[in-house]
C-alpha cells in the first residue's frame, strides 16, 4: 500500500519555490483582473511576495507535494494608516490564494481555518481582512466564514477601488473552540521517515528542559513512531516528560504555554497534554507524565519494541496506512484501531520480561 498524501499544512520555508507561489497568486486573482479590478495580487513580483512573508507568517497547504494554496498572517501592525490594523490582539491576513484548477473544493476555508488556529493560539482575538467593495462574491463568501463588515479603507492608486474591511472576533481559545479547529488538521496523514525527526525532537528537548526543570523527575524521552528510525508517521514529533505527579505538576501547565504549547485536557486523569503551536497546525505533542505510571512505561516499551525489530515496525507500518485510509478524517478512530496491535506488543514484551531503556 502506498503512503497516501491528503491536504497539508506547514509554514513556507526557506528553499521554497517562491517563483511558484508567485505565479499560484497571480493566476488565483486573474479572473478579478479580467473583471477591471487591479488588485496588488495580479501583478506582483517574486520580490513582493517574500516582503510580505518577511512581514508575516505565510502558510501553504501541500496536496501530492504541489502547492494547491497559500495564505499570509499579519499580526497588529502599529504604523497601519487603518486603526483597526493597529489594535492588539488583531491580526489581518492577505497573499491568500487557491490555485485555479483546485478552487471550489474547500481548500481556502480549510488552509483559512488552519491560520486563524495559528493565530487564535498565538494571543490573536479578532481577525481582519480587507477586499474590494465590488467584489461581492468574495464579500458573501467572508459573510458565510462568520466576518461582518467593519468599514471601508483606500489603498487607491496601488489600487483602483475602495475596499471593504471584514472582521471576526475569535475570543480566547477554550476547549470547545480547539475542537472546532479540527477541520484543518482532521486528516491522519502519514509520511515517509524523515531524518530530521530527531534533530527537531533533541532541540525541543533542550528548551523544554530549561522551562520545566521544576517539575521533571527524569530525561524527556522522545516517543511515538517518529523517534523510530526508518518508520513512516504523522509528522508529529511526540515528546514524554516525567514528573512526580500530575497534581504537583499543573503549575508547568503555565511554563509549557509560555514554550508556545497549548494545553488541551485529552485523557487528563492520565498526562497533562499539549500541542505546538496550534491545535489546527501541529509540530509537536507534550505529554507530562508521572514516571511511575503504567502509561510512562508502556510507551517506552511499545518504542523500544519497535526500534529493535523491523519486522515488527514494518507490519506497524502497514497497520497504520490501513487505517490511515480507512479513517483518514476521524483521528480518534485511527488511535483506537492501533489499540490492538500495541496490546499485542506490550502483552509480548512483559511475558519476555522486557523492560524500558
Amino acid at each position: 500500500m502506498s503512503l497516501h498524501q491528503p491536504l497539508h499544512f506547514r509554514p513556507v520555508e526557506d528553499g521554497d519555490d517562491l517563483e511558484a507561489l508567485t505565479i499560484l497568486i497571480r493566476s488565483a486573482y486573474a479572473p478579478h483582473a479580467v473583471s477591471g479590478l487591479r488588485y496588488w495580487a495580479t501583478r506582483q513580483s517574486v520580490e513582493d511576495t517574500a516582503q510580505r512573508l518577511a512581514a508575516g507568517h505565510g502558510f501553504v497547504a501541500i496536496r501530492e507535494g504541489r502547492v494547491v494554496s497559500t495564505i499570509t498572517l499579519r499580526e497588529p501592525e502599529p504604523d497601519s494608516k487603518v486603526p483597526l490594523l493597529r489594535e492588539p490582539g488583531t491580526w489581518s491576513f492577505g497573499q491568500f490564494a487557491v490555485a485555479p484548477e483546485h478552487k471550489g473544493k474547500g481548500f481556502g476555508r480549510q488552509i483559512h481555518d488552519f491560520a486563524v488556529a495559528f493565530a487564535q493560539a498565538k494571543g490573536c482575538r479578532r481577525m481582519v481582512l480587507h477586499t474590494a467593495q465590488p467584489a461581492t462574491a468574495l464579500i458573501a463568501m467572508y459573510r458565510s466564514w462568520g466576518y461582518t463588515e467593519a468599514g471601508t479603507c483606500d489603498w487607491r492608486p496601488h489600487t483602483n477601488y475602495l475596499s471593504v474591511l471584514m472582521e471576526k472576533a475569535l475570543g480566547s481559545p477554550s476547549v470547545q473552540q480547539m475542537a472546532a479547529t479540527s477541520v484543518a488538521d482532521a486528516t491522519v496523514e502519514i509520511v515517509p521517515y524523515d531524518p530530521t525527526w530527531p534533530l527537531k525532537f533533541e532541540a525541543e528537548r533542550d528548551l523544554l528542559a530549561a522551562a520545566l526543570r521544576p517539575w521533571l523527575t527524569g530525561a524527556i524521552e522522545h516517543i511515538g513512531s517518529t523517534a523510530v528510525p526508518g518508520l513512516a508517521a504523522k509528522p508529529v514529533i511526540d515528546i514524554m516528560a516525567p514528573v512526580h505527579s500530575l497534581e504537583s505538576s499543573r503549575a508547568a501547565i503555565d511554563a509549557a504555554t509560555a514554550c508556545g504549547y497549548v494545553y488541551y485536557p485529552y485523557k487528563a486523569d492520565l498526562m497533562h497534554w499539549f500541542c505546538k503551536p496550534s491545535p489546527g497546525y501541529r509540530t509537536h505533542h507534550l505529554h507530562l507524565v508521572p514516571h511511575t505510571s503504567p502509561l510512562w512505561k508502556h510507551r517506552l516499551v511499545f518504542r523500544d519494541a519497535l526500534r529493535s525489530d523491523p519486522a515488527l515496525a514494518a507490519e506497524y507500518v502497514q497497520l497504520k496506512l490501513r487505517l490511515a485510509q480507512q479513517f483518514r478524517t476521524d483521528r480518534e478512530a485511527y488511535t483506537e484501531g492501533k489499540s490492538a496491535f500495541i496490546e499485542s506488543v506490550l502483552s509480548a514484551a512483559s511475558t519476555q520480561g522486557h523492560t524500558a531503556t
